[in-house]
């Protein structure tokens, strides 16, 4: 009778082991997600567009795209029901940080990280200072949280 549990815990193993585990991507798939033509695509926004849901196939570009229309209209509803999957300081409000109406950005790659994070590698330019988070290259640690990616981190790298 012990036997019978047998098979069924190794089908179960099986069947587990070969589903797509939802459609979000993992880590592990993360530069299969620049392989998808993302990484030649420009992505601006502005005052006017920053207010759109994203319309990517990308949980990590919807998850930057979301941090970078935050940081234009830090006030807008999606932005405040979302403020768990961005840096704290995209919600700075103070007149001398430069806040941009501006920004756009390409993807160079993707970097899967030991912790199960990933770096998104980018060059952007913007119509202001903030941080220096928008200009040259702009560097996005995110996580998965909850089935969907976050940006935990957004740091600047020199150019060489």
């Amino acid at each position: 009778m012990k036997f019978y549990y047998v098979p069924v815990l190794a089908a179960a193993v099986l069947l587990s082991a070969c589903s797509d585990g939802g459609s979000e991507k993992t880590s592990g798939d993360a530069p299969a997600e620049i392989s998808a033509g993302i990484e030649n695509k420009i992505f601006s926004f502005n005052l006017q567009n920053a207010v759109e849901d994203c319309r990517e196939d990308s949980g990590m570009v919807c998850a930057v795209n979301l941090a970078l229309r935050c940081t234009i209209k830090p006030d807008a509803p999606f932005c405040q029901d979302n403020k768990d999957k961005m840096p704290s300081f995209i919600f700075m409000n103070d007149e001398s940080l430069g806040r941009p109406s501006e920004i756009t950005y390409q993807i160079l790659k993707l970097k899967p990280l030991p912790n199960g994070q990933v770096e998104m590698y980018t060059r952007g330019s913007c119509n202001g200072k903030w941080f220096g988070l928008c200009q040259g290259n702009i560097i996005y640690v995110m996580r998965q949280q909850n089935g969907t990616w976050a940006v935990d981190d957004i740091y600047a790298m020199e150019s060489y």
